[in-house]
């Protein structure tokens, strides 16, 4: 019987009836009250949940404060540093999978002045290699 209603709950097609079989399998392993809870993370703007549950009415503001408290406050400005111009071109021109000698003669830099800008780049943005900073850059729309 737990079998029949897990799958009913994962193959699931419209959200409407996800609630329904989320409380019925609920109450199907013996509990009159259960929730099932979705944290989505849209980056450095903000994180939306979703809570599916037949709970009373209190446990919802419990679920609020408790959403208040522990999940992380963003500030727009601090996860969304600031970069020079340099190094938004040189970290565009490695999402463009060139190297920091292409890079350097195609901004009239040497090579080295080249790494210098995208080190600078990765360390503002917290990362460890100039492929993590460009990934996290285009997530906080820093590169497009």
């Amino acid at each position: 019987m737990l079998q029949g209603a897990y799958q009913a709950v994962i193959e699931t097609q419209a959200r409407e009836q996800f609630r329904g079989q989320v409380i019925r399998f609920i109450r199907q392993r013996g509990f009159d009250t259960g929730s099932a809870m979705l944290a989505v993370d849209h980056s450095s703007t903000h994180t939306e949940f979703h809570a599916i549950h037949n709970a009373p009415v209190e446990y919802a503001q419990i679920q609020d404060a408790a959403s208040r408290l522990f999940a992380p406050q963003r500030d727009a400005d601090a996860a969304r540093p600031s970069l020079t111009p340099r190094e938004l071109e040189a970290s565009r021109w490695t999402m463009d999978g060139k190297l920091a000698r292409e890079i350097g003669e195609t901004l009239n830099l040497s090579a080295r002045t080249a790494v210098f800008h995208l080190q600078n780049a990765t360390r503002k943005l917290g990362c460890r290699s100039k492929f993590q900073a460009v990934l996290k850059g285009i997530r906080l729309g820093l590169l497009a």
